[in-house]
């Protein structure tokens, strides 16, 4: 009888680095200046309700780019016997995950998200990026790839279509 391989035990760092919320910052001041050139070229059939807007949204969206880096957690990504946590940077008790999705692979980076269990419930939204271990790093692509590909596969109805007429 086959058995399925368990994936060896991981363990990686979670959080942003200050780069990406220089990335972030960057593109909120280019949507800005975007926002600020048809102000000033382009603007004139829109009127001051529009104008204000153009700047309420742009500075909305800049607002929420900037509260979603500060809310992102930081600390480590647990996997272990075919389960997923993340161990907060200021605590040492994990907290399991569910649902785990890849948003995200750069090559050098990933985006996940995955659903809390206990007081805080929700998704969360994880970035992870390679350290200096080039192996680890590959493993953990391949675990979350399965993972998530696992997961489309319990997804699809396998049941046959109805014979029609019957």
């Amino acid at each position: 009888m086959p058995h399925a391989r368990q994936a060896p035990a991981l363990r990686h760092r979670v959080g942003c680095r200050a780069a990406v919320a220089w990335v972030l910052a960057l593109t909120a001041a280019a949507g800005l200046a975007c926002v600020a050139a048809w102000l000033a070229w382009g603007a004139g059939a829109a009127g001051l309700a529009g104008r204000i807007a153009a700047l309420a949204v742009c500075g909305l969206c800049a607002g929420a780019a900037l509260r979603a880096w500060r809310r992102m957690p930081r600390g480590w990504l647990l996997h272990q016997g075919g389960a997923w946590a993340l161990e907060p940077a200021a605590r040492s008790d994990a907290q399991p995950l569910h649902d785990l999705r890849t948003h995200l692979d750069l090559q050098h980076a990933l985006l996940l998200s995955a659903r809390r269990s206990g007081a805080r419930m929700g998704r969360c939204w994880l970035w992870l990026e390679r350290g200096p271990d080039a192996a680890q790093w590959a493993l953990l692509r391949c675990v979350a790839q399965a993972h998530c590909s696992r997961r489309a596969q319990r997804t699809i109805d396998t049941t046959p279509p109805a014979q029609g007429g019957q």
